[in-house]
């Protein structure tokens, strides 16, 4: 019975873990510069987005570029979602990406806010040694979610400590007869 709630458990927690930067939804490669592009979380969705971006000369990190990012609405917009916070977007509507935002120091990261779901762009701009390289991500934003399926894991802790006490009592009770 045990090992049935272990794996029971180890199930559904599992679903809510993710790597350092998110799931990759973009990988570009040019000269000997390889940039690959993660987003947490995974699938995209209107509202707040890590962006990662992890900068690679063959196998080595490289730790000293500047990241921007910026976002474009490329298709139909789709539901509109009102951050409870201001947007993070500078002055030409780019993000400066940073190794001090990430918990992973290897990776150039930023949060910025989709406004809407529907078909977005990520413009990513690498500058290195004087040299300039851009590209972007196309990204399938949906719509954001509902605030009891975005909060029901955190809800449902407390019904879920309660009943495994109940149980604990009960299993308990039972071994004293």
């Amino acid at each position: 019975m045990k090992a049935l709630l272990c794996v029971f458990l180890l199930c559904v927690l599992t679903q809510q873990l993710s790597a350092d930067g998110g799931v990759v939804v973009g990988r570009h490669e040019e000269d000997s510069l390889q940039s690959t592009v993660f987003a947490e979380p995974f699938p995209v969705r209107a509202g707040p987005v890590d962006f990662s971006v992890l900068l690679q000369n063959g196998q080595d990190p490289i730790l000293d570029a500047d990241v921007r990012l910026s976002l474009k609405q490329t298709g139909p917009s789709g539901e509109v979602y009102l951050a409870p916070c201001c947007s993070m977007q500078g002055a030409n509507g780019s993000v400066a990406a940073s190794r001090s935002h990430s918990g992973n120091k290897m990776l150039f990261s930023t949060i910025m806010t989709l406004p809407g779901s529907g078909t977005w762009e990520l413009g990513v701009v690498v500058a290195r040694e004087g040299k300039q390289q851009s590209f972007s991500v196309p990204l399938d934003v949906r719509p954001p979610l509902k605030p009891v399926q975005s909060w029901w894991p955190f809800l449902a802790l407390l019904p879920a400590a309660i009943l495994l006490y109940v149980w604990r009592a009960l299993l308990v009770r039972a071994k004293i007869r």
